[in-house]
């Protein structure tokens, strides 16, 4: 698998070219956060304020704490690599 550095995915921060860090895995969600069921400007928001984007998806607010399998399974579409060890 792809090892990403945080410089890297630090290039990837805005609504047309977005990386997310999650769980370790990086996921190329350009082509996704338009669709995202909860809006693009939530998860804009979880990028502006922090680095990794573990927290936010795996505390989502709603009927169901974290998000459903389905979304989950769904991350594997947009994965691109992992956290490069050194970072």
């Amino acid at each position: 698998m792809r090892k990403i550095g945080r410089e890297e995915i630090s290039q990837h921060r805005n609504i047309n070219d977005l990386w997310l860090l999650i769980d370790g895995k990086v996921y190329d969600v350009s082509k996704y956060i338009r669709n995202h069921p909860g809006g693009a400007s939530i998860i804009m928001r979880s990028v502006k304020k922090k680095f990794d984007s573990t927290e936010d998806f795996h505390s989502v607010i709603g009927r169901f704490r974290g998000h459903s399998e389905s979304a989950i399974e769904e991350l594997d579409d947009y994965l691109i690599g992992e956290l490069s060890a050194s970072d």
